[in-house]
């Protein structure tokens, strides 16, 4: 089957040397240090990257488009694969967040945004599906910007494992996923999420385009995810 939209939180930073972003006697920040995010060097994530991009232009229907999410480790090699594989990119998209992860060391500047990458099939595909007005009409009747101010997911939207420890490392507020959903899905439409995570775009998806497909990376993953979206797993994706 193809699909109408992705969404892919590119979870993978392509840490090596960086790994769990400990950067060697500058910084200790609260974030990603899973294995799957963990990569022998930048050939290795660009060979990653390169494959499940290309999976993912395969599947898209001329009308698609496709977000992909990601922060300075990895956003620029992004772009340049995907700009290599025939993607066009209609913009970046800024997603500020209003309560950042403090800079503890004082050294760098706090990091309060990630970069999303929304393109097209290809440069020829120019029927996308883009909800101009709809997003102008929720915004004051002013164009949506490319600059969106949105907090971190924290509080009850935040899935907790079951010793009350943050079930997911890199969970997307529903604020932010709905705005993209909505912003270029259909009713009907199917919403392909590469890296399931958390849950949040199928669960989003479910309640804005009726239906969602799915992929998670792992079991416990996939556990954390159906609980959110409340949908049976996605093909081979087993949560048991």
């Amino acid at each position: 089957d193809q699909v109408d939209h992705q969404v892919d939180e590119d979870e993978h930073h392509g840490h090596h040397h960086q790994v769990g972003h400990h950067h060697r006697a500058i910084e200790l920040v609260d974030a990603v240090d899973d294995d799957w995010d963990k990569f022998a060097d930048f050939a290795t994530y660009d060979a990653f990257t390169r494959e499940w991009l290309s999976q993912a232009r395969r599947v898209m229907k001329p009308s698609a488009t496709i977000f992909v999410i990601g922060s300075y480790h990895n956003i620029f090699r992004v772009g340049a694969i995907m700009q290599d594989l025939g993607f066009w990119i209609l913009n970046d998209i800024v997603w500020r967040k209003n309560n950042p992860m403090p800079n503890f060391r004082g050294r760098r500047f706090t990091n309060a945004h990630e970069t999303m990458i929304w393109a097209a099939r290809s440069q020829s595909d120019r029927n996308y599906t883009f909800h101009y007005d709809l997003l102008k009409s929720g915004n004051e009747d002013v164009q949506m910007r490319s600059d969106w101010f949105i907090p971190l997911c924290t509080g009850g939207e935040r899935i907790k494992d079951g010793k009350g420890r943050k079930a997911h490392p890199t969970q997307k507020p529903e604020e932010l996923l709905a705005r993209i959903i909505l912003s270029s899905s259909n009713p009907g439409d199917l919403v392909l999420d590469p890296f399931f995570g958390s849950g949040t775009t199928g669960a989003v998806a479910k309640r804005c385009c009726g239906q969602a497909v799915r992929a998670a990376l792992s079991r416990h993953r996939a556990r954390s995810g159906l609980c959110q979206s409340g949908a049976k797993p996605y093909r081979g994706c087993d949560p048991a």
